[in-house]
């Protein structure tokens, strides 16, 4: 039986928060370049807010950096691994520091070779030629606009008819087999509305309404901590091997010396005849205990050495994994080219890859989805039926001619001419003559063997060797235990989807993941949760690293498929997930959160509910899948409580197999019988008078076309909120590859934009911008700007470029490319966005954007975000803004920059995009794409991509995006 508990605030767990120096009161360091010198073998690496004691990793090669500031690191190669030696390509440069905090670049290697010597200076150009002539006066006013024709009339509205009476509802019939979807019947006239019959009695509940509009937007909850850091990434590729050098001549070989006499054999004696065997005497009484035995030699102990490299040298005993399996070296082997431990002799398997899983279970089919956003608007419609010719006006006197134009600037200096090519590298000189070889002596004489001696005495025993690296198997992992170097555990993770609704109060929506205990579970099942609560008009979000799991008692249990409480334990066991701004607790006994018996109860920033049952179960969770099989970690340092399997110091050992294929998709039943109709019910009582307007009537018949009125201006030649959201001109299918500059990789082109006719592109090295022709790439001009040009926009008549470390942004005219203007922005902004009427500037350095008018570069506001803002976004209503120190995601109302939410997403958040539904970003640190709900934020999806993916675009049905770690591009 269900009690009645009074609606109250609890508190699930005490927390202890321990104070701490945030973030954002040190400025997050930046990298704004990185340059190769091959002949010194060093990074030089230019930013800002640099800490102390710099840890420089460049893919998967350490440098040492003796020489650092806040401004600039020289860091050395080591000679192992020097900048020639890379395969050429874009790595991951990342740099810690003392203080925790961390940068990351890329850094090209091997695709441009070092700088030849500076050729002579070239010729003065010509002097250019006289400039244009003036721009003509401004035209004349534009004549008023004729009267607008008279609208036709509206036709009668057509009769309603009388409303039938109601119906007895009739008995609910049983539930029919599907049948097949009938073919949709026409559309009826629409009949009058006829007098509100008086209150019938209540009918059965009809089938579920149509989705009412979205509600307005809830309050944004306080932002979560800082998450922790990402994963390190995955290690680069290995260098090509360097070509063999020349055999070195053969040296003359020596005489032979002379054999010595072997001596004589002697001869064998004749074997003796075996004698018979003699009876077993009787067993002799048991002697006195022995001394004890000199102790064994130790045994042989293994050295993990992860993952197989063929570069590497290994010793016998050494073992290492490859394509999920774990090998052991029984020999000594090594590189340059080694073979893989699967196909070499002197490896042997030591415990096989996992199997792939069985099928899964075909999932239920998802709740209908929510009404998507309102669409563009459509196309303009077709012309109306053009008016007769007005009369010819009289016409007007010629106008005195206009005066000259004054004259032209004079032309730009002529470009400095091409550097003078390397001259050629001279002959090689001639080989030295070999020496003659020196002549064979006689072979000697082969002499008899001689006989065996006798065998020498046995050596004495040599030392203990020292004992092998061992291993420590501590079964499967514990999220409570401390663990230490060459401890081995097993890990199966399951992930559960969280579904439950709380009344019509609210609900709590997300995943939790255990370590795939079944039966009972305790606070160290329990790896990881994401859990949205929400109460219709706020939203908390849960996650480890902003609140707390506890569970106490036998009540929480678990199975392959779903997370159960069971209030029939009788143990007054209770549990849940507790923040500072929301929480969750289910229990079974009567002092959880208060003087209430058998109830849970959850919380939203302040507000709360109860949540009440009686006995039997609750299912919290359901459709668990094992995220990713069983696999077997081994520790390489001391490892905290907390830290799981998969995040450093945790080293994979053997990977767990592949998830099965996915089984086939049942067939659809077949439709039920529909139900007999229930007789009609009585007509009610007359109702009270609608305060909501009815229905509108049918249209009128259209009114004959007014005359057709005079021109008018000349409008935008685009829309521009279609030019804010990049939906304004038809996709070109094919694609053509240009050349955009010179200069070393790194330092060329950067981002692009399109104005309707031509692609513009930044050149960061050379401080300019490009003018390319979009039909075949032809250069049109280039354009000086500001310092390291990076991001680029376009308004609809101008284009917008960001100058990164000029700490400003330039306006040019998209027809000429003529400079405009160039307004301040905050420090090392990044890149830029339009939303339709004013552009958005991101600041790196300061954790800002900043909001300019477009017609005057005014500015309009500065707004806070998080850590190192990069990418940006427009949705046709806000801004999105990637936070790449802070790995989140801040929303910010277009009209008036109010944060409307900041959502959490993996390490290193980089760029961003808008796909009509939903926010789409590149997570460089753990080199995947979020997909976030543009209405509220949610996570929908996270997806693999390549290596660092950094830029991000959306072309009308796919998402594209560039991974500047593995050179390629992926297609979502």
């Amino acid at each position: 039986m269900r009690r009645l508990v009074v609606i109250a605030l609890f508190s699930l767990v005490c927390i202890s928060l321990l104070a701490s120096v945030t973030h954002a009161q040190i400025a997050a360091p930046l990298i704004s370049s990185a340059d190769v010198d091959y002949s010194h073998n060093t990074l030089t690496i230019s930013g800002v807010n640099f800490g102390l004691s710099p840890k420089v990793t460049l893919g998967a090669v350490t440098l040492t950096a003796p020489s650092a500031t806040a401004t600039l690191i020289v860091a050395n190669f080591p000679s192992s691994a020097l900048p020639s030696s890379f395969v050429p390509g874009t790595y991951f440069l990342t740099i810690t520091f003392s203080n925790g905090r961390s940068a990351a670049f890329t850094v090209a290697l091997g695709a441009t070779g070092p700088r030849g010597p500076a050729g002579p200076q070239g010729p003065m150009g010509f002097q250019g030629p006289a400039g244009a002539t003036g721009a003509t006066g401004a035209a004349g006013p534009i004549g008023p606009i004729g009267p607008q024709g008279a609208n036709g009339n509206t036709g009668a509205t057509g009769a309603t008819g009388a409303q039938g009476p109601q119906g007895v509802a009739g008995a609910t019939g049983p539930q029919g087999l599907k049948g097949d979807t009938g073919a949709a019947g026409a559309v009826g006239p629409v009949g009058q509305i006829g007098p509100i019959g008086p209150q019938g009695p209540n009918g059965n509940t009809g089938a579920t309404g149509v989705a009412g509009p979205q509600g307005p937007q809830g309050l944004k909850g306080d932002a979560g901590a800082t998450g922790p850091h990402g994963l390190m990434g995955d290690t680069g590729p290995t260098g090509a091997t360097g070509a063999t050098g020349t055999a070195g001549t053969t040296g003359p070989v020596g005489p032979q010396g002379p054999i010595g006499l072997t001596g004589a054999t002697g001869a064998t004696g004749a074997a003796g005849a075996t004698g018979a065997n003699g009876a077993n005497g009787i067993d002799g009484a048991t002697g006195p205990q022995g001394p004890t035995g000199p102790a064994g030699t130790n045994g042989t102990g293994f050295n993990f050495r992860g993952i197989f490299e063929p570069t590497a040298t290994y010793a016998t005993n050494d073992a290492s994994t490859y394509n999920g399996a774990t090998y052991l070296a029984t020999t000594a082997n090594s590189g340059p080219n080694n073979q893989t431990p699967d196909q070499n002799a002197a490896w042997t398997l030591m415990a096989a890859a996992g199997g792939a899983g069985p099928a899964g279970i075909n999932g239920h089919d998802g709740q209908p989805g929510p009404m998507g956003p309102m669409g563009f608007n459509g196309r303009d419609g077709v012309p109306g039926v053009m008016g007769p010719q007005g009369l010819d006006g009289l016409r007007g006197p010629i106008g005195p001619p206009g005066l000259d134009g004054a004259k032209g600037p004079e032309g730009p200096t002529g470009q400095t001419g091409p550097e003078g090519a390397i001259g050629p590298v001279g002959p090689q000189g001639l080989t030295g003559a070999i020496g003659p070889q020196g002549s064979i002596g006689p072979t000697g004489l082969t002499g008899a063997n001689g006989a065996n001696g006798i065998d020498g005495v046995t050596g004495p025993t040599g030392p203990a060797g020292t004992n092998g690296t061992g291993f420590n198997f501590r079964g499967v992992f514990n999220t409570n235990t401390t663990y230490a170097l060459n401890d081995v555990v097993t890990y199966t993770p399951i992930t559960y989807n969280v579904n439950l609704p709380f009344g019509g109060a609210g609900s709590m929506v997300g995943t939790i993941t255990t370590n795939g205990t079944q039966g009972v579970l305790n606070n160290s099942d329990i790896v990881s949760w994401n859990l949205t609560l929400n109460d219709g008009s706020k939203t908390v979000v849960l996650i480890p690293t902003t609140s707390a799991v506890g569970i106490y008692g036998a009540d929480w249990t678990a199975n392959p498929t779903s997370i159960v409480f069971n209030y029939n334990v009788g143990d007054n066991g209770y549990g849940g997930f507790s923040g500072p701004h929301g929480q969750f607790c289910i229990t079974s006994q009567t002092n959880c959160f208060g003087p209430a018996d058998t109830y849970g109860s959850w919380g939203v920033q302040g507000d709360s509910w109860v949540y009440s049952y009686g006995s039997g179960t609750q299912t919290i969770a359901t459709g668990g899948a094992v995220a990713g099989g069983t696999s077997t970690y081994v520790a390489t340092g001391p490892i905290a409580p907390g830290t799981v399997p998969g995040t450093f110091p945790w080293v994979m050992m053997a990977q767990a197999g592949a998830p099965g294929a996915t089984g086939l998709t049942g067939t659809t039943g077949a439709q039920g019988l529909m139900g007999v109709p229930g007789p009609i019910g009585l007509k009610g009582d007359p109702g009270a008078a609608s305060t909501v307007p009815g229905p509108a009537g049918p249209s009128g018949p259209t009114g004959p076309a007014g005359i057709q009125g005079p021109q008018g201006p000349q409008g935008l030649p685009y829309n521009p909120l279609q030019v804010a959201l990049l939906r304004w001109y038809p996709a070109i299918q094919t694609g053509v590859q240009f050349a955009v500059t010179s200069a070393p990789p790194g330092y060329g082109p950067t981002s692009v934009a399109f104005d309707g006719a031509n692609i513009w592109v930044t050149n960061s090295g050379s401080n300019t911008v490009s003018k390319l022709r979009a039909n075949d790439g032809a250069t049109l001009d280039t354009f000086s700007v500001g310092a390291n040009p990076n991001g680029i926009a376009f308004d609809g008549a101008n284009i917008w470029v960001v100058n990164r470390t000029s700490n400003t942004v330039s306006k040019l005219r998209a027809s000429d490319g003529a400079t405009l203007d160039t307004f301040s922005a905050g420090l090392l902004p990044t890149y830029i966005a339009f939303d339709g009427a004013n552009i958005w500037v991101t600041n790196a350095s300061n954790n800002t954007v900043t909001k300019l008018r477009t017609s005057d570069g005014t500015t309009l506001g500065t707004f806070s975000v998080g850590l190192q803002a990069m990418g940006i976004a427009f949705d046709g209503a806000n801004i999105w803004v990637a936070n790449y120190n802070s790995n989140t995601v801040s929303e910010l109302r277009a009209s008036d920059g109010t944060t409307v939410g900041t959502f959490s997403v993996n390490s290193h958040p980089y760029g961003i995009a808008f796909d009509g539904a939903n926010i789409w970003v590149t997570i460089a640190g753990s080199n995947t794409v979020s997909e976030l709900r543009a209405s509220d934020g949610s996570n929908v999806g996270t997806f693999k991509a390549g290596s660092f993916p950094v830029g991000i675009a959306f072309d009308g049905a796919n998402i594209w995006v560039v991974n500047s770690g593995s050179n390629s591009v992926s297609k979502f």
